[in-house]
């Protein structure tokens, strides 16, 4: 039979305990897995184990000598942890002074196996943090984002707690062994076992739903969206055919394989709409080296709240201005929506616009006008 451990480690006593209780049920332990103690049914009896914390290094046989003298068999374990077995009638060991050197052992490999990890999951928040300031936008857009936040926060909270307890843990046996007081023995293990194995199922029922739905959501948004634009069809986004002149709207998108349309959800905003397509004028005397053709990245996003929609607006505007060589933002006032963000250069007309919960980007390179895209946007919420 097997038997997960729902115990940490470095918890000697309840692990002890606990093959203690299970020998006495008629199980007794025969070896050690990964995560789980391996048992063979067996009488019912009164069995005493030992864990020692012994490395394989130049002491290793000294060390496990000493404890076959003393009348314990060892069981294969995995790692420095080493169980040992011996029957209750066995009086020999009854002082434990001399584990203190192994736990002040364990102690030091402790600090040095988790305080790295632990430093670098702070880094990592650190770094997260960072980006959703330089990227806000797309923290609001992006659901992995926030999602690496949140289970990096929750890895970094569980690893400090756990070095704390383990450290305290372990110097508290240390204290009781060097005064000449052994540890406590048949200490009560279902609480802790029940507590892990609560805190662990319960973790993984909060971070598995989180990387199902990122995923799951930008494995959909691609693979429902077919390739190209749908002909014909009325969008939610600004297209080009809002904005250019009739008779060039045969011309949308003629021989342009990167165009496209695509649906997305996120948590934050719900709604989320992208369309990228292009115009070529067969009429226009085009410069040499000049493809002829005008593009229009065009899209809306519905944020679940009015002002989860303002603050996107507000750090699309500061985002795309501090990091775009070709936007350059500035606020302006306007009857038809809250907040109006506009910039305009030889290369680029961009338009930030957002009414209530709406709120559309369009990047247009052809020859319209700021004020064309945003009477169009405008003429698109009333639609």
């Amino acid at each position: 039979m097997k038997k997960i451990i729902w115990l940490e480690y470095w918890r000697i006593e309840e692990q002890e305990a606990l093959l203690e209780d299970m020998a006495r049920q008629g199980w007794q332990l025969t070896g050690v897995n990964y995560r789980s103690f391996i048992f063979e049914k067996s009488s019912p009896a009164d069995t005493r184990y030992r864990i020692g914390y012994i490395k394989k290094d130049e002491k290793f046989d000294e060390r496990m000598a000493e404890y076959e003298q003393e009348g314990w068999e060892y069981i294969p374990s995995k790692g420095n942890l080493r169980i040992f077995r011996a029957m209750e009638d066995n009086e020999q060991d009854k002082e434990r002074k001399y584990q203190a050197v192994e736990w002040k052992l364990l102690r030091k490999d402790l600090l040095i196996q988790e305080v790295p990890l632990l430093l670098l999951t702070f880094l990592s928040v650190a770094l997260l943090v960072y980006r959703v300031f330089q990227w806000p936008a797309e923290a609001f857009l992006t659901d992995a984002v926030l999602a690496a936040l949140l289970i990096n926060l929750l890895l970094a909270g569980t690893l400090l707690s756990r070095l704390i307890g383990a450290y305290s843990y372990v110097s508290s046996i240390i204290k009781r062994l060097e005064s000449g007081n052994s540890p406590r023995e048949g200490q009560d293990y279902n609480k802790t076992f029940s507590r892990n194995r609560v805190i662990s199922i319960g973790g993984a029922l909060i971070v598995f739903p989180i990387l199902v739905i990122v995923f799951g959501n930008l494995a959909v948004s691609y693979i429902t969206s077919p390739p190209g634009v749908p002909e014909g069809a009325e969008l939610p986004v600004l297209q080009l055919a809002d904005i250019i002149e009739e008779d060039l709207v045969p011309y949308i998108n003629e021989g342009e394989e990167e165009s496209f349309y695509r649906e997305r959800w996120g948590i934050m905003v719900p709604e989320q709409y992208s369309l990228r397509e292009s115009v070529s004028d067969p009429n226009h005397d085009w410069e040499p080296g000049n493809s002829g053709n005008s593009y229009l990245w065009s899209y809306r996003y519905t944020g679940r709240t009015e002002w989860l929609s303002g603050r996107l607006a507000q750090s699309m505007a500061a985002e795309y201005s501090r990091h775009s060589p070709f936007e350059n933002y500035e606020s302006v006032e306007s009857s038809d929506f809250d907040d109006l963000w506009v910039s305009e250069n030889n290369f680029m007309t961009a338009v930030i616009a957002r009414a209530g919960e709406e709120v559309f980007y369009v990047q247009y390179t052809g020859d319209g006008q700021v004020g064309i895209l945003a009477d169009s946007i405008a003429k698109k919420l009333q639609e």
